[in-house]
């Protein structure tokens, strides 16, 4: 699911939906890992938000910490690694835009290590990604219902979050 590789991608609406971190972390959680739940998980969303922090995970994900620019809540927004999930690699239009997703984040502020890279000031960008519920597992930045943008498919920049 994570990577748009399971039976019910093809039920995702590539529509945007357009939401705030504060609209997502207010919604009802789909039973995680019961398969792709409908609603959120079907859906594209382009969320407004502060960059917060980044970090390479072991699986080689990108985790990004965003932000609502008005309420601070916070959610994970993570980019999957082409190179390293062959679920990713199977759909090259996918693998393309993770590529140019992680090239956005290293060429703007820097390689992603294994510790959370924070930045400041924030820049403002808009992600979009497909609505997914993890399970909560402690990780840092987590919205209180477990939803991600997952897989993250597009970044932009716009300008700077104010302090």
């Amino acid at each position: 699911m994570k990577t748009l590789s399971d039976r019910a991608a093809y039920s995702v609406s590539y529509a945007p939906h357009a939401a705030r971190v504060s609209d997502l972390v207010r919604l009802a959680p789909a039973y995680a890992g019961a398969g792709r739940g409908s609603g959120a998980e079907r859906k594209l969303y382009e969320v407004r938000a502060c960059l917060s922090a980044y970090k390479r995970e072991a699986d080689r994900d990108y985790h990004l910490v965003i932000a609502d620019p008005a309420t601070h809540e916070t959610m994970i927004a993570e980019i999957p690694s082409a190179q390293e999930c062959s679920g990713a690699c199977a759909y090259p239009w996918n693998a393309r835009k993770y590529v140019a997703a992680r090239q956005f984040v290293e060429t703007r502020f820097g390689q992603a290590g294994r510790r959370f890279r924070n930045l400041y000031p924030r820049p403002l960008v808009d992600v979009s990604g497909v609505g997914f519920f993890d399970t909560l597992h402690g990780q840092w930045g987590v919205a209180r219902n477990g939803i991600e943008l997952h897989p993250v498919l597009r970044l932009r920049r716009l300008g700077w979050c104010a302090p």
